[in-house]
């Protein structure tokens, strides 16, 4: 996802979190590790039917936005909170453990799927579930490839069910399944779809309205 949603970031969020929650059944009691939270649009929905809800952003400008959304509308730490997540493995050491571990469009940005993938499956309960929601890569057929800008994140395009669901599986998740979602609209700086959508930037930068399917990725902790 180059350059954000082509539609409302709370409107999916909130379909994101309810599909998720359907996943996870009957969960007032949890604790929830949201992986990439930006400014928490996911981890308020969730916590309308969750104990708590712990969010984690490489940005402390994110971070700072997620715990004054909460503060504003009177939450307590042990409700919803928001830490910087520079180093996944250091920063997460210090936060206990978690009965399940989401992320929504985030991990194409992982350089390191597998290794992140381990560390997360470390920080969550025997009988956990991680759950990874993000853009499923579609090959793009050789008569239609297209000039791609520099890479700005690390799957550039999405990620390949396999590559995730065999980075879980190496994790030591069971039950490990693929779901495919639903269609979302995307900003793009490269023109993958020949659309005639655009937009610019306050930078000039010229951005093309693209679909990409989402997909659901989950797998759970097994007890020792």
């Amino acid at each position: 996802m180059h350059c954000g949603h082509g539609e409302s970031r709370e409107g999916s969020s909130r379909v994101i979190a309810e599909r998720l929650l359907e996943e996870f059944g009957p969960c007032d009691d949890k604790r929830v590790l949201d992986f990439g939270s930006g400014d928490g649009y996911l981890s308020r929905y969730l916590l309308s039917e969750v104990g708590q809800v712990v969010g984690t952003d490489s940005s402390q400008e994110m971070v700072d936005k997620y715990n004054a959304n909460a503060d504003n509308q009177g939450l307590s730490r042990e409700e919803m909170w928001a830490t910087v997540c520079s180093d996944v493995g250091e920063t997460l050491e210090d936060i206990g453990l978690f009965d399940y571990v989401v992320s929504s469009i985030v991990f194409h940005h992982v350089e390191n799927i597998e290794a992140t993938t381990r560390v997360l499956v470390n920080k969550m309960k025997e009988g956990g579930w991680l759950a990874v929601v993000d853009l499923e890569k579609v090959d793009t057929p050789a008569n239609q490839e297209v000039q791609l800008s520099k890479p700005s994140v690390a799957h550039q395009h999405g990620i390949k069910p396999d590559e995730l669901v065999t980075a879980f599986k190496n994790a030591g998740l069971k039950h490990v399944q693929y779901v495919k979602l639903f269609p979302i609209k995307l900003w793009w700086r490269d023109n993958v779809d020949d659309t005639e959508i655009t937009r610019s930037r306050s930078d000039g930068q010229l951005l093309y309205m693209v679909k990409r399917n989402l997909m659901l990725v989950k797998g759970q902790k097994q007890s020792v």
